[in-house]
């Protein structure tokens, strides 16, 4: 059986720490990752698509994990600093392994790190290809989607189908924290029939979620069990 979860584990940065309040209401990483690991291994997954991790961030996470995890991806910025978020793909070696991956940015210039659409930060993609049970191999893009622009969203919402029509010979999957409700133009164009994409939500026989499924997040504040009739 393969598992794939989605975590948006929040950064650690002196940002989160100080004016997100992460101190005061300690929820600080070291606070917080032993339990970020226990959920992982509690839910199963084999790969993870994480969002918001620094370098360090995701290394202490995977140790956590244990030696058979490792990770792949790179920063938004690149220079490494403390807004230097990834989306990180971890994954157990021992259950899966890597094939490629490589790093893309949701803009015009998606080789380089740049912003546009008018997001107001850079907004960045992992793409990993994998090897399961010796036999299946698989894809899957991590992205992290613009907070504040819609038409952004958008964008990076085509930007994304057409790197995936350029890999549709393969099993692929999308992952990550679309920052929006699924009434927007980024999930039609994902969800459109030629996208070869379909809601895992939608055919899921158990689902857990506190939108009940409409939006892409939970704002951090748990989720109830619903079972569909």
């Amino acid at each position: 059986e393969l598992r794939i979860m989605t975590y948006n584990i929040r950064t650690a940065s002196r940002w989160a720490l100080v004016a997100g309040k992460d101190e005061v209401f300690r929820r600080s990483w070291k606070e917080r990752k032993r339990s970020v690991a226990k959920t992982i291994r509690i839910g199963g997954a084999v790969v993870v698509a994480t969002q918001e991790g620094l370098d360090w961030q995701l290394s202490e996470l995977t140790e956590l994990l244990g030696k058979s995890w490792k990770w792949v991806g790179g920063g938004r910025v690149g220079d490494g600093s403390d807004e230097d978020e990834h989306a990180a793909v971890l994954f157990d070696s021992d259950r899966v392994d890597l094939l490629s991956s490589n790093v893309f940015w949701l803009s015009e210039t998606p080789e380089i790190s740049s912003k546009a659409w008018g997001a107001a930060l850079p907004r960045i993609a992992t793409h990993a290809r994998f090897r399961f049970d010796s036999t299946t191999e698989f894809g899957l893009v991590n992205v992290h989607l613009d907070h504040s622009s819609e038409h952004a969203r958008t964008m990076s919402a085509k930007l994304l189908k057409d790197k995936l029509f350029s890999h549709n010979h393969e099993l692929t999957f999308l992952a990550g924290d679309f920052n929006a409700p699924k009434d927007e133009q980024w999930y039609t164009h994902l969800t459109a029939a030629e996208s070869l994409l379909s809601d895992a939500w939608v055919h899921a026989e158990n689902t857990s979620c506190g939108s009940y499924g409409q939006t892409t997040y939970n704002a951090r504040k748990g989720s109830r069990l619903r079972t569909p009739p």
